[in-house]
């Protein structure tokens, strides 16, 4: 037999300690024999014959005969009457030479008594034996020599000395009525395996009529504190014939009973009969017999039940066959054969074969026993590997085959069918053939291979194939749950491997495995040692992670609040580590090589190419030799590097390269929204190295992006609670542009060819939760300056204070990527600063001020984050502003093409037809208060305005813009909306502004003074700004009160008209209204009707001192044209024809058409018609345009037709004549009448 550790129990003491038939009956004998010689003594000499004085003969005699010693330490009593009698007490026979015991076996009394009468026929009819406290030892030596092994000579046996077949002496017929034992015991030794054992408290009763039998006997014993009953009845032994023999034991009660019933021939050694075996728990026989055992299987469901076996047996001397066997535990029952030929090698066959079985019965108590029954295994592994090394042997002269079959095992509500297990020994290697078993879901599994003794260690080889059509149906059968993984998934499964394993190392090589789509191959080993070691070197052609793991749920689906914080916490409290403790300690323990190669490989929907890992970790030192990717979302990726003393305090060095030509990919793979547009941003490359330990960790990195670089320098204290850092920053850029253009707020490069480049240096030093910050940047000439703190151990917070300079603030604006031509040539310097505290929750901005050119600025604002979008809150002072030096520097080739059209723009050109974008107002609501001392812009100037400004939702509302316009008061309400289809509204009053100023600033002309006042609204929807012009719609009232028109006397032409009857009175006229003088007037004004962009007013007029004005006029916005008409009438003289003006045209540049022909003639006619003309010049015929500062009709008086025809003849204005002076009029009259 073999075994992998010392054998200490379920000893077979039949087959270990069989007497050969030569000891039973030298024994049988020298007894016979002995009791013979002491009843013809007490026949002979009873009463003279002291036998005490012939111990030592006795002693002589029985040492010639079994070459031991005898001792007799006590008295030899003999008695004849009333029966002959003898008692010996303490006797002992020695054991060989080098026994652990010095006797074989010691009598504390024997006692013998024999019938008298039948002693006279020669019949020695012994009444009864009885034994006390006999003890014996049965020693199996260290060289392997058994003590009861008396080693005759051949020839003494041979010649017939005791213990020969024919030692009874002739003519004497032995009986035994009764032999008695009492308070016996039988000791086992065996110095080879290493194992004790004692039966004792034997009490027994036998009775044999001869040597030859029948025998019966009676008794019970005591075997590993359990008692048995003992019963055995063994017919008349003959040497040709077979002897019947009946054998019961009963242990425990009823635990377990044996039942043998057959015969035995002693003439050939054969044996046959029907083997019985059954009890009524399996468990309490296992407690009986084998406590640890028990103990080890506790919670093993079939053991609860009884069981029953029976076997037709045939014993000879050749072997042993066991037929027809059957087994019933439970519910579980076998059939089978076990055959055993003895020889040179043994022979051993066993076939098996089981109905059904329910593996759940044969399986521990998982809930029981589970968790302490791995935690003792993991104990003996670690306990037994250095302290006990394996021993293991295959005898090498046994031969043997199994065969054994399961028709169908019941597991997990599933059917395991057709299994089997197959295999032979011979020659000292066990070959196993098959285990093979079809399973659940079109799956089967097959193992073959050898197991043979290597250097005193079991070592098995073999192979190992499995397959599955239905893999997710396995798992779910073995309680796996896939409900998380993809439903075309873990469909099918093929593995072949070969499988090397002693109990030192496991290696399974040559792996093939194919699971779904993917393929691996390569191998895996493990090396059990008291620190373990493992190695994996595989290639994997494509696996898809996202596949197989589970889709990510959101916390407030997956989890409560509690356990989210929970989450957190414990997330935070490993990450103050470097190397989590669990790992570390996992990591500190074992040994390992690594070396993983994955073609393609997806996760997080992105395609992962290259994919290689060769890691080593010896002694608590992990060496990275090469982890990297060739293709990530479009980057690559290389780490190399090692670290050491992982549980106590890690010292790393690593170097690390990352290149990228887009990022995207790699920030979907991280499930990170990019802040800033990937495709702006362009190739990353990120380099460096981190060394040390991890309260002092070195940091070198550089990260090249957008045309720059950036650089880390420093240390970091990465396992505090809250991080210490001392770093040095740096970021070099050749333009800013390359950095404005990441978040869209300019463009690559400015149209000017102005990009101020970037010099970023500064330091972070200081805890995480007040991380002191200075930084100082150039860019192109401007300096910008950032200093104070920031926390952000728990919560983000910040206190910096802000600057900027620029000696050119147009410069500065330029710098930033923007394309800005003021009309300034200089504007001047630039100077700001501000301070910035907040958390990530709000931002205020305080003590804001500085200047931008000529315009200075102050304020403060709040802004706040815990709504869908920022709200800014606040105030801003601003010094006079002088927009036009800040306006666009006009282009010259617009203005030449301009002055090229006569100053008119196209209408295609002037309102712009692209989408407006509004987006802006949804990216922030606010509420700001704007004032400024005043707004000058162009003629215009704005006086003290203050502008309350909202945005809410994505809605502009300027409620109110107050202030001082041509020196009234102005108020405008507006309202801008980002809709779909953007729409406006606004509203204006001007109240009692200086109208002759206004005419000034916006005309140029000082013509008119007085009180004036406009009030009006509009509204429009519209996507693009001629969308809007051409949308617009509302009213308007234009007014203006108590004022004078200058450069006409209206009353005076009205007075001096009355009484005009000769030439001096028309020359008088003349020079009193080309003198200049004015014109009152009580109000002046209009309604104006706004539709789609078109304003008309039909009731256009005025209220003057000596005359009326009305007039009506339409402007059309979107083609940017105009068409007006008016009349002026003299109140006093309703007879004079009025005089007329007539705009039409682009409103920039109109035609002007002054209609004086009818008052010209209507003068004419008062003064003598055709003698005025020849003395007046032609200067002074056209007196209409004098008036009014128009020009003539160039066909004077002699047109002809109706007033009315007359009056729109003429649409053309000639050239400005020379100034009609009072000189050139008087030698105009002259001259006429020299004529």
């Amino acid at each position: 037999m073999w075994s992998s550790r010392p054998r200490r129990d379920n000893v077979s003491y039949g087959h270990a300690f069989r007497l050969s038939e030569y000891n039973l009956r030298k024994a049988a004998y020298i007894s016979g024999g002995l009791i013979v010689v002491l009843f013809g003594l007490l026949l002979a000499i009873p009463s003279l014959l002291d036998l005490n004085d012939y111990k030592a003969e006795i002693a002589d005699a029985v040492a010639t005969a079994t070459g031991r010693e005898l001792s007799l330490g006590g008295d030899i009593d003999l008695t004849l009457l009333p029966a002959p009698a003898l008692s010996v007490t303490d006797i002992g026979l020695s054991s060989v030479e080098g026994s652990r015991q010095p006797l074989l076996a010691e009598i504390g009394g024997l006692e013998v008594r024999v019938a008298l009468l039948p002693l006279l026929s020669s019949q020695v009819q012994v009444e009864r034996v009885t034994l006390i406290n006999p003890v014996v030892w049965l020693e199996k030596l260290p060289s392997g020599k058994l003590n009861w092994e008396f080693g005759l000579p051949t020839e003494q046996r041979d010649a017939g000395g005791i213990g020969s077949t024919g030692a009874s002496a002739p003519g004497v017929d032995l009986s035994f009525d009764n032999i008695r034992i009492e308070n016996g015991s039988i000791n086992f030794l065996d110095s080879v395996q290493g194992f004790e054992e004692s039966i004792t408290s034997i009490n027994a009763e036998v009775s044999a009529a001869s040597f030859e039998g029948p025998f019966d006997l009676k008794g019970t014993l005591v075997a590993r504190g359990i008692e048995v009953k003992l019963e055995s009845a063994v017919g008349q032994i003959r040497e040709s014939e077979a002897v019947p023999v009946r054998l019961a034991l009963t242990a425990g009660g009823s635990v377990l009973t044996t039942k043998f019933s057959g015969s035995v021939s002693v003439g050939t050694g054969q044996a046959s009969g029907t083997l019985e075996l059954q009890g009524e728990r399996v468990m309490s026989a296992l407690q009986a017999f084998d406590p640890a055992l028990a103990s080890s299987v506790q919670g093993v469901a079939v053991l609860e039940h009884p069981f029953w076996a029976k076997a037709k047996l045939f014993a000879s001397p050749g072997g042993v066959e066991i037929n027809d066997a059957q087994l019933q535990v439970g519910s579980s029952s076998a059939n089978g054969a076990v055959n055993v030929l003895l020889g040179e090698p043994m022979r051993l066959d066993v076939a098996l074969t089981l109905s059904r079985l329910q593996l759940e019965d044969w399986l521990p108590d998982q809930a029981q026993n589970g968790s302490a029954g791995a935690a003792s295994a993991a104990d003996t592994v670690v306990d037994s590997g250095p302290a006990t090394p394996l021993e293991f042997q295959i005898p090498t002269d046994i031969a043997a085959t199994v065969a054994i079959g399961v028709d169908a095992l019941t597991y997990r509500e599933g059917i395991v069918s057709q299994v089997e297990i197959s295999g032979e020994l011979s020659e000292g290697v066990i070959a196993l053939s098959r285990l093979s078993a079809l399973l659940p879901g079109g799956s089967y599994v097959d193992i073959k291979g050898d197991l043979r003794s290597t250097e005193e260690l079991p070592q098995f080889e073999g192979q190992i194939q499995a397959r599955s059509d239905n893999l997710r149906g396995v798992m779910g059968w073995l309680g796996v749950d896939t409900n998380d993984v993809a439903s075309d998934r873990l469909r099918k499964l093929a593995f072949n491997s070969i499988v090397r394993a002693t109990p030192k190392l496991v290696q399974i090589y040559g792996v093939d495995l194919r699971l779904d789509s993917s393929r691996l191959s390569g191998g895996i080993a493990y090396a059990f040692r008291e620190r373990p070691a493992f190695s994996i070197d595989v290639v994997i052609d494509q696996l898809n992670l996202d596949a197989y793991l589970p889709q990510v749920k959101t916390q407030e689906t997956k989890r409560d609040t509690g356990e989210v914080d929970a989450a957190e916490s414990h997330a935070t409290a490993a990450a103050q580590q470097l190397i989590p403790p669990d790992i570390a300690s996992a990591l500190e323990g074992i040994d390992a090589n690594t070396k993983v190669s994955i073609a393609t490989l997806t996760y997080n929907e992105v395609p992962v190419k290259g994919v290689e890992i060769d890691v080593g970790l010896l002694g608590g030192a992990l060496t990275v030799r090469k982890a990297s990717v060739k293709s990530l979302a479009g980057g690559s990726f290389t780490l190399r590097g090692n670290a050491t003393d992982l549980a106590a305090k890690p010292t790393i060095n690593a170097q690390l390269r990352m290149m990228a030509s887009n990022v995207a990919g790699l920030a979907r793979l991280a499930g990170v929204d990019m802040p800033i547009s990937s495709d702006r941003l362009g190739s990353v490359e990120i380099s460096g190295g981190l060394t040390g330990r991890a309260e002092r960790l070195g940091v070198d990195l550089s990260v090249a992006a957008a045309g720059g670089n950036m650089t880390v320098r420093g240390t970091v204290d990465a396992v505090s609670p809250k991080p210490n850092l001392d770093l040095a920053l740096g970021l070099k850029n050749s333009s800013i542009a390359n950095i404005t253009q990441l978040f869209g707020t300019g463009p690559r490069e400015s149209a000017s060819g102005i990009s101020g480049a970037v010099d970023l240096r500064g330091t972070a030093t200081g805890w995480l939760d007040n991380l002191g910050i200075d930084l100082s940047t150039r860019i192109g000439d401007a300096e910008l300056t950032a200093a104070g703190s920031i926390s952000a151990a728990d919560t983000l917070g910040y206190n910096v204070a802000l600057s900027a300079r620029h000696p050119d603030a147009t410069r500065f604006v330029n710098d930033l990527g923007a394309d800005y031509r003021p009309a300034a040539e200089n504007l001047g310097a630039l100077d700001m600063s501000a301070d910035l505290s907040g958390d990530k929750s709000a931002l205020r901005v305080a003590n804001l001020k500085g200047s931008f050119g000529p315009a200075s600025i102050a304020g403060d604002m709040d802004v706040a984050f815990g709504g869908p979008r920022p709200r800014i809150v606040g105030s801003v002072n601003t010094s006079e502003i002088f927009v036009d030096l800040f306006m666009p520097r006009p282009d010259p080739a617009a203005s030449q093409a301009g002055g090229s059209r006569g100053g008119q723009r196209s209408t295609a050109s002037r309102w712009s037809s692209d989408p407006l974008d509004l987006s802006a107002l949804r990216l922030a609501d606010a509420q700001l208060d704007i004032a400024a001392r005043g707004i000058i812009y162009g003629l215009y100037t704005f006086a003290e305005p203050k502008l309350t400004l909202s945005v809410q939702d994505g809605v502009l509302n300027i409620d109110p813009l107050v202030g001082k316009l041509f020196a009234g008061e102005v108020d405008v309400r507006g309202r801008l909306l980002d809709d779909e289809v953007p729409a406006l509204e606004l509203a204006v009053n001007l109240s009692g502004a200086d109208l002759q100023r206004a005419i000034v600033d916006i005309v140029g002309l000082d013509a008119v003074a007085g009180i004036l006042g406009i009030e009006g609204s509009v509204s429009a929807r519209g996507r693009s700004e001629r969308e809007l012009v051409s949308a617009l719609n509302g009213t308007a009232s234009i007014s203006a009160t108590q004022g004078v028109i200058r450069g006409v006397d209206l009353k005076t032409l009205s007075d001096r008209l009355k009484r005009l009857n000769e030439i001096p009175d028309y020359l008088a006229l003349l020079q009193t209204t080309m003198n200049g003088g004015e014109t009152r007037f009580s109000t002046l004004g209009g309604a104006v009707r706004i539709e789609n962009g078109v304003m008309a007013s039909s009731d256009f007029g005025g209220d003057l001192e000596g005359a009326r004005l009305t007039g009506q006029a339409v402007v059309d916005l979107p083609l940017w044209m105009m068409d007006l008409q008016s009349e002026v009438r003299l109140t006093e003289h309703p007879q004079a024809p009025p005089l007329g003006l007539v705009l039409r045209g682009p409103l920039d540049s109109p035609q002007r058409d002054v209609k004086t022909q009818r008052l010209e003639r209507y003068l004419a006619q008062r003064v003598g018609g055709t003698l005025l003309q020849k003395v007046l010049p032609k200067e002074a015929r056209g007196i209409g345009s004098v008036l009014l500062g128009g020009q003539p009709s160039s066909q004077g008086t002699e047109r002809s037709g109706t007033e009315a025809n007359e009056d729109t003849s003429s649409t053309q204005q000639p050239q400005r004549p020379e100034p009609l002076t009072p000189e050139t009029l008087l030698k105009g009259l002259f001259k006429g009448f020299g004529k």
